[in-house]
This record gives C-alpha cells, sequence and structure tokens, in this order.
C-alpha cells in the first residue's frame, strides 16, 4: 500500500487555465504535475496542479507571478 503524503494542490476554474499553467510550468521548470481533481476539493474544473509542500515553500513566489490564473492552494493529505 502506498504511504500518504502531504500535497500542495492548485485548482482552476477552467480546463483552459490548467493546461495554460502546465505548459508555463514546464517552460519554467517549476515542479509538479496535472492530475485529476481529489475528490475532497470542489473546484470549476476537474484539473489541478500537484506538487510537494516542499516544493512550494521553494517556487510560491515564482507560481504567484505566473501569467496563468489558478482558483485556489489546497493543502491535502492523499
Amino acid at each position: 500500500m502506498r504511504e500518504k503524503k502531504d500535497y500542495i494542490i492548485i485548482t482552476f476554474k477552467t480546463t483552459t487555465a490548467a493546461m495554460a499553467m502546465e505548459k508555463e510550468c514546464k517552460t519554467k521548470e517549476v515542479p509538479g504535475r496535472i492530475i485529476p481533481l481529489p475528490t475532497q476539493i470542489s473546484a470549476g474544473c476537474g484539473l489541478s496542479w500537484r506538487m510537494t509542500c516542499p516544493e512550494y515553500d521553494e517556487w510560491k513566489d515564482r507560481i504567484e507571478q505566473l501569467d496563468t490564473v489558478y482558483e485556489a492552494v489546497y493543502h491535502v493529505h492523499m
């Protein structure tokens, strides 16, 4: 069985915004990946960006400066 870990989940209002985030993060080498929206979170679209908590702490300022508009940031244990 997989060990549960803490993650940061960034949600979006639209699929277009999620895809823009993925493209921009890959270009700027921001760690993380697109995943289906976890069931414990309700958001505008069914996709989200997942990264580890230490990655988010390191990249938070740069993520906030991206051109992509995100809906919310959640801390989850999954």
